[in-house]
This record gives C-alpha cells, structure tokens and sequence, in this order.
C-alpha cells in the first residue's frame, strides 16, 4: 500500500526507506508468527549456526517451552521410578508374548484335534462304504 501511495505522492526517496523495509520484512514476520515454532527454531539453528547468537533476544516463548516440557518429565519422575516404569512396560510385554503364544499353540492343537477327527470320521466313512459294496457284491 506505501508502494502505491509513495509512487503517487513522490518526492524524495530517502524519505520512502522506512516504509520500503517494513514492507520488505513483511514476509520475516509471517514466518517468526505462525512458522517458527520452538521445534522449527531449533532445526534451523542447527541448519544454520550463527541463528545461535539470536537466543539472546528471542522471545523467551520458544526456549522454555521445549525446556520445560523436557524439566518436568525428569522432575516429575526419578531414575529409580523411570526404570521401575520401563521394567514393569518390558515385563508387561514379556507377558503379553506367552499369552499370545499360549493361545497360538491352543489354536494349532485344537486345530490338530479337529483335522485328527475328521481324518478318523473319513475313515469311518470309507471303510462303511467298502462294507456296502461288499455286501452289494456279495449279493
């Protein structure tokens, strides 16, 4: 818009390079807004390293949000209680492997049990129509 009314106003140009840099900085803006969340700030100091000499004067938001986040995880819970945690979750699994395992092999046996049967009533079942056919045959 300043573009717009400088072109039309005119005059001297130096007096026009305030609001030409405000425009310009316009898309820097929009970025640290709505981009640059804490996440993204530390990926881009990592991308580009001098960006680590701006934690001076940035907004305080984006570094207690991740560091306090990561604080009260380590406050909240103690070593002892963490391994404790990661030691009933391991068992836990332990746990729920044999039941699966347990009932896999429940399902195979009764599988085995069912084609067993049905073996043994197709056996029947032959050997009751070799006697009609000998008794046909006798006959």
């Amino acid at each position: 818009m300043m573009e717009i009314i400088s072109f039309w106003v005119g005059g001297v140009s130096y007096i026009w390079i305030p609001t030409d840099i405000l425009n310009i900085l316009t898309g820097v803006f929009v970025f640290v807004i709505f981009v640059c969340k804490p996440n993204v700030w530390k990926l881009l100091k990592l991308k580009i390293p001098c960006l680590k000499k701006l934690d001076k004067c940035c907004p305080s938001f984006m570094l207690k949000r991740s560091d306090t986040s990561n604080s009260r995880l380590t406050s909240t819970m103690s070593k002892s209680q963490q391994q404790a945690a990661m030691n009933k979750a391991s068992h836990e699994e332990a746990k729920r492997k044999v039941s699966l395992t347990a009932s896999l092999t429940a399902e195979v046996t009764q599988s085995t049990h069912i084609r067993e049967s049905a073996l043994v009533a197709q056996q029947t079942d032959d050997s009751a129509d070799e006697v009609m056919i000998n008794n046909r045959n006798s006959k």
